[in-house]
């Protein structure tokens, strides 16, 4: 049964979400159509919670317990994977989930969170496709015993949440064996409308702002040498050693967050946004594809880019 807050203040958890979509590089203005819209009201009422707005590009809801917050915040996240998956043309559209637990007021049918208008600031500062909470929220999943295994500090006050399921990680990424299985010989990068083809002996391929970069990046995130393209195991792999990490877009959808010495394998199409999400991105992208150079082989779906795990 959805929420039913009584009269006066009441303690419990908020979530804010603000979705986007980039196609090409213009942000669209309308994101969530009818449909969509009505699916996050589902997961709301699924959740047992009460939306407090609902609009094109954004929502927010109450919850009693901070386990049903964490619980919608996740099924929000899954069904952007749904959409991404059934329509190409939607496959950067992203969703970043904040949540916060404090003291609400209702007088009469309005329902006032005091915390809601501190959230945006917050919220910006998560990844794209991710889910961030609060100390007090995460005090509160502690408390009920719902708290997810792994969480990070990106700041005082902003946890990152470990997405459900390893949804980044594993639910769309190729399978380990079709990468396993062909002899990926050439990359083809492309920057500011330029593509140029590499091959094994052209690596190790810097990525960064510095000129004597292979790939010299604009960016306010960009570091010096912010990742490098080698070649390894006959695949190309990027690694990256930045200090605000790389986001790897895969033809899929899926957008991966590669920190310090974590590194991907390149296969099939996709791209590199050095520190920020594809959607935020103000700077350079590098567009790559990869394929398989054995005849025999089928070549990788979009998306083929599989994690190296450390």
């Amino acid at each position: 049964m959805p929420l039913q807050p009584g009269q006066g203040s009441f303690q419990g958890a908020v979530l804010m979400a603000v979705y986007s979509d980039a196609r090409g590089r213009q942000l669209a203005d309308v994101v969530l159509d009818y449909e969509d819209r009505r699916l996050c009201s589902r997961i709301i009422e699924h959740s047992t919670g009460l939306a407090l707005d609902m609009t094109p590009v954004r929502l927010s809801a109450l919850f009693g317990s901070a386990a049903e917050a964490w619980q919608a915040a996740q099924a929000l996240l899954r069904a952007v994977e749904t959409i991404r998956v059934a329509n190409p043309l939607r496959r950067q559209l992203a969703v970043q989930v904040l949540l916060d637990w404090g003291r609400y007021h209702r007088q009469g049918a309005q329902v006032r969170a005091e915390t809601l208008e501190h959230l945006p600031a917050r919220l910006r500062r998560l990844p794209g496709h991710a889910i961030g909470c609060t100390e007090g929220l995460m005090r509160q999943l502690e408390a009920e015993g719902a708290a997810p295994g792994t969480s990070e500090l990106l700041e005082p006050d902003l946890l990152l949440l470990s997405a459900p399921l390893g949804e980044s990680e594993t639910r769309l990424a190729a399978e380990p064996s079709l990468v396993g299985a062909g002899l990926f010989m050439n990359l083809s990068l492309k920057l500011r409308g330029e593509t140029r083809e590499y091959f094994p002996t052209d690596c190790p391929l810097l990525l960064g702002r510095d000129s004597q970069c292979a790939l010299a990046l604009a960016g306010d995130k960009v570091s010096r040498v912010h990742g490098r393209i080698e070649f390894q195991h006959q695949k190309f792999v990027y690694i990256d050693d930045s200090k605000n990490g790389s986001y790897v877009l895969t033809g899929a959808g899926t957008e991966l967050l590669l920190k310090r010495g974590e590194r991907l394998i390149l296969a099939g199409e996709g791209a590199i946004s050095p520190g920020l999400p594809l959607a935020q991105q103000t700077g350079d992208i590098v567009r790559y594809s990869c394929r398989p150079s054995k005849l025999q082989l089928d070549p990788p779906e979009p998306g083929d880019t599989v994690r190296i795990e450390s």
